[in-house]
């Protein structure tokens, strides 16, 4: 039972990965097309308006749309604008580094190395998470 939680976890990282190279590339040909060169503010909107529909597809099947008293609430949409700008920045600033004299290989495997790092900072700040060596409890 351990062993295959551990294969679709896997499984779940690969398509994770295999997903992301897609977007970085479709991204490039965007930036790199005469036809159609979208600039990476635009590419940013798309990508925030899609996960935010996807999302929003994902909780409707799953009957996990929050509650009109959920909605009423100032937190919510506090945690749903911040989670917005926080996505709209880290897809902009990734952007505007794929402009600069690296490749977006090189760019993208600095931002998914840090993620983990980021991640556990941004834990510790916002959800007091305690940081041990070994990222356990």
């Amino acid at each position: 039972m351990q062993n295959q939680k551990k294969v679709i976890f896997l499984m779940l990282f690969l398509i994770l990965c295999l997903l992301t190279s897609i977007r970085d590339v479709i991204s490039e040909l965007f930036f790199n097309s005469t036809v159609h060169a979208f600039s990476p503010e635009t590419i940013v909107m798309i990508y925030c308006l899609c996960a935010t529909i996807l999302g929003l597809l994902i909780a409707r099947i799953k009957n996990k749309l929050p509650s009109k008293q959920v909605v009423k609430d100032i937190y919510f949409w506090k945690l749903l604008i911040g989670l917005n700008l926080s996505s709209f920045l880290a897809y902009y600033f990734f952007f505007k580094a794929i402009e600069g004299p690296l490749s977006s290989g090189i760019i993208s495997f600095i931002d998914y190395s840090t993620i983990p790092f980021f991640t556990a900072i941004s834990a510790s700040i916002f959800l007091k998470e305690k940081i041990t060596k070994n990222f356990t409890s």
